[in-house]
């Protein structure tokens, strides 16, 4: 079920209305989001400039971070030898929020 709003994020991000905004209906009746949020990402998908946004595109990504189905498998497209162009977008974006290794250290909670 959580596969719906991953596959919404990723068609975001991969500029594809027609299948976000289906996605994103799925997603409101199946998995019962809130109006809230689902009102706020409509918006998002019915405006062309906010899927260029680096903000939109970020809150989009950890959208999808949360949401990423632990079978990853149906994303992996033999014919391209990879992922598929809309997971392989999400990695692409996924790089550019990594933070740099000097502020990507481990803190311990335990001392």
């Amino acid at each position: 079920m959580k596969n719906l709003l991953f596959d919404f994020s990723l068609s975001a991000l991969n500029e594809d209305v027609l299948d976000a905004k289906l996605y994103l209906v799925h997603s409101f009746y199946l998995l019962g989001l809130r109006r809230r949020l689902v009102l706020l990402l409509s918006i998002i998908i019915n405006e062309p400039d906010y899927l260029k946004d680096r903000d939109i595109r970020t809150l989009l990504t950890y959208l999808a971070l949360l949401s990423e189905p632990n079978n990853i498998d149906v994303h992996f497209d033999l014919d391209n030898n990879g992922f598929s162009p809309r997971y392989s977008l999400y990695l692409q974006e996924l790089q550019k929020i990594s933070l740099p290794y000097k502020e990507n250290t481990i803190v311990s909670i335990t001392k």
